[in-house]
Order: structure tokens, then C-alpha cells, then sequence
């Protein structure tokens, strides 16, 4: 009995997914009320009911919600591998891509033990934008991915915004501290969905953590935390920009989760 009543949920939300496609935005949680209110097994309503607040819960949209991913580069760049993303993502699904980013951010600056300062500019033109595009898309799945000394400003800037939603996280050559206090972030999503991709021949978070101060080597030797899954590449600080990491560990994490 318990397969044919997966079988049937299955299928109830492959059926009501289509449906919803032609339905306006402000009227799709209703109809999806309205579609649960049709199945008359008490049992079966439940179930279907639990795994669409489940599903809410954990950022994955039943209700056909806009995809919204930001994108933010690492200094010595204007971050050319944002553009490449962006199009992978946008030939295979919907989303609204936004590359963002502060500026071409050379060594000197990132180096110098008076950093301070061009910190906390660069925080808060990264925080105006991620301000900007949340204001625009209030209802949307947000999903922002940081390299480098993008992973920095990010997690800062969700450290310092504690009201601020979104549904998943990707770092990838992350110059956070590895006792990053990721438990400070009140809307942090579970494990599963912030990843912390690491190049194990990538030098520069050490490099960081060795010469200056509040950087670490999150980025080399992940985080060991269980707040974020680290996933580890035998690649180097750039070289997770290829097709094959995109496609085969990118896209089905910021696309499906």
C-alpha cells in the first residue's frame, strides 16, 4: 500500500506542477490549496500536504517561484567566469542571473595590514546590491555563490543582516576563517544546502591566512563544520570555472538543490 501511495503523490505533483505553469504568481498558493482539498483519502491528503510544507520548508518551490541567482567575483578581476555561469544557467533553465561585483580589488590593497578599511567599502557595495536585487525579487529562491574574496564579503554580509532569506549558499576559493561562527547567520538553510567547494592545490586561502589578518584556509582544507558541506577538487584557486565542475556539481546544486 505504502508504494502505491507514493506512486500517486508522485504523480499528483508532476500533474499539478504543469497545471501551475498557467496560473498568475499571487494565485498559485490558493490553487494549490484548492488541488489538496480534491484528494478525499484523508491519508493521501496529508501525506501531500507534509511534503509540500516540507519541500517550502527547505527552499524547493512547488509554487513555480522565480529563480534568482548572484553571482559575486574574487579580487584581481572583474570576474569573467560570472558570464560563463550565467549562460550555462540561463540555456538550461529560467533563472535570473546577476553578476555582481566592486571593482577590480588588486594584491596591494588585499595584502595591506591597514585593509580595514577598503573592507568595509567593498562590504558595503556587495551589501547595497544583494539589497537591491532581494527588494526586487522578494519572493524568489536566492542563491548566491562567492569566490574568493567574494566568499568573504558574502558570508560578512549575512553574518551582519540577519533578516536577510535566502535558500542556498556555494562557496569556492573561501578565505573565511575555518572557525567561521556560521551559527550567527539566523537564516542559514541546513548542511545540504551551503556548500563549500575546495581546491586541494589551491595556495592562496593559506597564503591569506599566513601573510594578513581575517582570512583563513576554508578554501584549501574546508571547514570541518556542520553547518557546510565541503566538497573537495584537485584543482588550484580558478580552477573551478570549467564546464565540467558547472555541469556536474554547479548547476544541479544551484538549479534543484
Amino acid at each position: 500500500m505504502g508504494q502505491v501511495v507514493k506512486f500517486t503523490m508522485q504523480q499528483f505533483i508532476i500533474r499539478l506542477t504543469e497545471q501551475l505553469k498557467n496560473v498568475e504568481p499571487d494565485k498559485r498558493l490558493p490553487f494549490i490549496q484548492s488541488q489538496l482539498k480534491t484528494i478525499t483519502n484523508d491519508t493521501d491528503r496529508k501525506h501531500a500536504e507534509l511534503m509540500f510544507s516540507m519541500f517550502q520548508e527547505a527552499g524547493v518551490s512547488f509554487i513555480l517561484e522565480d529563480l534568482v541567482v548572484v553571482l559575486v567575483h574574487g579580487i584581481r578581476t572583474e570576474g569573467l567566469w560570472q558570464n560563463k555561469l550565467r549562460k550555462q544557467l540561463e540555456d538550461n533553465s529560467d533563472a535570473k542571473v546577476f553578476p555582481i561585483g566592486y571593482g577590480y580589488f588588486d594584491a596591494a590593497r588585499f595584502w595591506f595590514p591597514l585593509t580595514k578599511f577598503f573592507r568595509k567599502s567593498k562590504l558595503k557595495e556587495i551589501s547595497q546590491k544583494l539589497r537591491f536585487i532581494k527588494s526586487e525579487n522578494p519572493n524568489a529562491t536566492f542563491v548566491i555563490v562567492g569566490h574568493s574574496f567574494g566568499s568573504y564579503l558574502v558570508s560578512e554580509f549575512l553574518r551582519d543582516n540577519t533578516d536577510f532569506k535566502f535558500n542556498r549558499l556555494l562557496l569556492c576559493g573561501s578565505i573565511l576563517k575555518r572557525s567561521f561562527r556560521w551559527d550567527l547567520i539566523r537564516n542559514l538553510p541546513s548542511r545540504d544546502y551551503v556548500i563549500n567547494d575546495c581546491g586541494t592545490k589551491d595556495f592562496w586561502p593559506m597564503l591569506a591566512k599566513t601573510v594578513t589578518f581575517g582570512y583563513g584556509a576554508s578554501g584549501t582544507f574546508g571547514f570541518n563544520s556542520p553547518y557546510v558541506e565541503d566538497r573537495y577538487h584537485e584543482c588550484d584557486h580558478s580552477g573551478f570555472f570549467t564546464n565540467e565542475i558547472f555541469s556536474k556539481y554547479w548547476l544541479p546544486f544551484i538549479l534543484e538543490g
